[in-house]
């Protein structure tokens, strides 16, 4: 497993911490808190990305905190430096326009776990090349998992009493993840181009 980077700070667990700020709120506090798809078309635009923070219990709360620690233990060397910060937001903002845009039957949502989707796809694939086997099956586990999902319909009862699991939210968090690596593929190989054609100018002056 990869151990924690303590040096930087810029971890995961940062979420863990603002998520766990959240909790501490009272009830009609949160309330104002999820991605309540209603009021966010009212005007409540802060609801896209304090939804995320904010869970329905400890219970569901402590469930996704498991994969983050999970998460961050396997692929903390990707998120380290605040790595983490931009590809979250990113996420974020994907996974809340996709439910906004295409939820039927979903009025509301809370939770990581959609972000926590996006960001393993995201560091898997960063580290694909490093352990190709764990890596491949980790990938294509999670992906016939949320498949599954998608065929079980857009709310499926959780683990938990009275936890509906938000089965597109997962969906757009893999899309995002996905698009925020061809996006960064993009970019470096741009920069990596650019490069090479100022040192050959450079070569040739």
């Amino acid at each position: 497993m990869q151990t924690v980077n303590t040096r930087t700070g810029g971890t995961l667990y940062w979420l863990a911490l603002l998520s766990a700020s959240a909790m501490l709120f009272p009830d009609n506090v949160r309330t104002n808190l999820y991605l309540d798809f209603g009021q966010v078309l009212d005007g409540e635009i802060w609801r896209i990305i304090s939804g995320h923070f904010s869970h329905l219990s400890w219970t569901h709360w402590l469930m996704n905190m498991l994969g983050l620690v999970l998460l961050q233990q396997l692929y903390g060397e990707h998120f380290s430096n605040w790595r983490w910060l931009a590809p979250t937001l990113f996420i974020m903002l994907s996974v809340s326009a996709g439910l906004l845009i295409f939820s039927e039957t979903l009025k509301w949502y809370g939770g990581l776990s959609g972000v926590l989707v996006g960001l393993f796809y995201i560091a898997a694939l960063r580290d694909y090349w490093r352990r190709r086997i764990f890596n491949g099956l980790a990938l294509l586990g999670i992906s016939l998992y949320i498949l599954t999902q998608q065929l079980s319909g857009e709310r499926i009862e959780g683990l938990s009493h009275g936890l509906v699991v938000a089965a597109r939210a997962h969906l757009f968090g893999a899309l995002a993840g996905l698009v925020w690596i061809v996006i960064s593929m993009s970019i470096r190989r741009l920069k990596s181009q650019l490069t090479d054609k100022k040192m050959r100018t450079k070569k040739y002056r």
